[in-house]
C-alpha cells in the first residue's frame, strides 16, 4: 500500500523515561524508583498490596496501600503505571520534538518537506 501523503516521525518513547528516571531530581521529581501509592518495602510496592489495598487486623479491613502527599513530584504511581506529572513531562517532550528523528516539534511533523 502506497501513502504519498504520509509523514513518519521516530520518537524515542524509551529514552525520555529513562532521561526522567536518571535525571529526576533535575527535573523537578523525587525518589523516581518509588511508587507513590502501595505499600511496603524500599521501593513502596508489594505486589499482593496494591495501591487502594487492604489488609485484616483483627476483623477489621484496614487501607495500608495508600497514596504518597504529593504525586506531582513522583515518577512511579503504583509500581507500574507513571503519574500524572511524569506522563506529562514525557508528553511535553515528544510535542516539542527532545526526543524525536528529525527533532522537531510535533506540529511541525505532519507537514511534507522535500527530500534533498
Amino acid at each position: 500500500m502506497d501513502l504519498p501523503l504520509a509523514a513518519l516521525t521516530y520518537v524515542d518513547v524509551y529514552l525520555a523515561k529513562y532521561t526522567l528516571i536518571t535525571q529526576a531530581k533535575q527535573n523537578g521529581f523525587e525518589h523516581p524508583l518509588q511508587a507513590c501509592c502501595g505499600h511496603g518495602g524500599k521501593y513502596n510496592y508489594n505486589r499482593n498490596i496494591r495501591c487502594g489495598g487492604k489488609i485484616t487486623v483483627h476483623g477489621k479491613k484496614i487501607l495500608v496501600g495508600k497514596p504518597c502527599k504529593n504525586p506531582s513530584v513522583r515518577i512511579n504511581w503504583d509500581g507500574v503505571h507513571y503519574t500524572q506529572a511524569a506522563n506529562k513531562w514525557v508528553f511535553d517532550r515528544i510535542v516539542n520534538g527532545s526526543f524525536s528523528d528529525p527533532p522537531i516539534p510535533l506540529k511541525m511533523a505532519c507537514h511534507r518537506m522535500p527530500l534533498r
